[in-house]
């Protein structure tokens, strides 16, 4: 989860004329790098050779 000094701090390098639609973006796009993060912490990541052979098998289909 994003904490709301994140959000200011990335809000602060926006020019003046940001959209709230580009606010929200943004927001969003903080909250899915901080989800990765998590996952990778947790080990719950795949190898190349892992996606690879996934995408084999989506190719199949």
């Amino acid at each position: 989860m994003i904490t709301p000094n994140q959000v200011i701090e990335s809000f602060q390098t926006l020019p003046n004329n940001t959209s709230v639609e580009e606010m929200i973006e943004r927001i969003l796009v903080l909250e899915q790098i901080e989800t990765a993060r998590e996952q990778s912490r947790n080990g719950q990541i795949y190898t190349n050779d892992e996606v690879k052979a996934m995408t084999r098998e989506w190719r199949k289909k």
